[in-house]
């Protein structure tokens, strides 16, 4: 695929970019480019203020003529109806709208990050373990450990993102599995329109 494209990200924290850079790296080397400015321009910290911003994120999608914006959202629960509730609330506003991807991992990314390290520590093992219930304290103190510092968490991230398997992560997590196929539709149907 020769054609670059554009990207934005609106989303709640560093993990969830660093989680998407580190992806897109891995799996589309040069297929994406990010339009830093885009961030500039909307941001947030919070899941309310991704709720608050989805607007501004897409009038900005438009204004800086990106090709995909990548919505980065947690969900804080586990619970099916809950995550399909949040799904169709991110979702609603961008109806009709194409190259818009949700990131949504069940309850926070650290869980994407904890399957990870499970595959990391448990290398060999076919033993497919739900981790997704487990609370998101608890997936957080189990990537970082307890008292780590933001750099320290960005390190031991990235130290779990530098051999991401995403077919094995996609076996296991359906909230990944959900966000995967996102992309590789949008880069289906470029395919087909050329």
């Amino acid at each position: 695929m020769s054609k670059t494209f554009t990207f934005g990200f609106l989303g709640e924290d560093v993990a969830q970019k660093n989680f998407l850079v580190h992806y897109l790296e891995s799996q589309y080397k040069g297929v994406f480019s990010e339009v830093t400015e885009f961030g500039w321009r909307v941001k947030a910290n919070t899941k309310d203020e991704v709720d608050a911003n989805l607007q501004a994120a897409l009038l900005f999608k438009i204004r800086f003529g990106l090709d995909v914006l990548f919505i980065g959202r947690d969900t804080d629960s586990s619970e099916k109806k809950s995550v399909e509730s949040c799904r169709e609330k991110i979702a609603n506003p961008f109806k009709g709208q194409s190259g818009v991807i949700f990131m949504i991992p069940i309850q926070c990314i650290e869980h994407w990050l904890w399957y990870l390290k499970w595959k990391r520590d448990n290398s060999g093992s076919t033993k497919n373990e739900p981790l997704e219930s487990f609370k998101r304290t608890q997936a957080k103190n189990v990537v970082y450990g307890e008292k780590a510092k933001a750099e320290t968490r960005m390190h031991l991230a990235n130290s779990l993102l530098a051999d991401l398997d995403v077919t094995w992560l996609e076996s296991r997590s359906e909230s990944f599995r959900h966000f995967h196929r996102q992309v590789t539709d949008f880069l289906t149907q470029y395919a087909k329109g050329q």
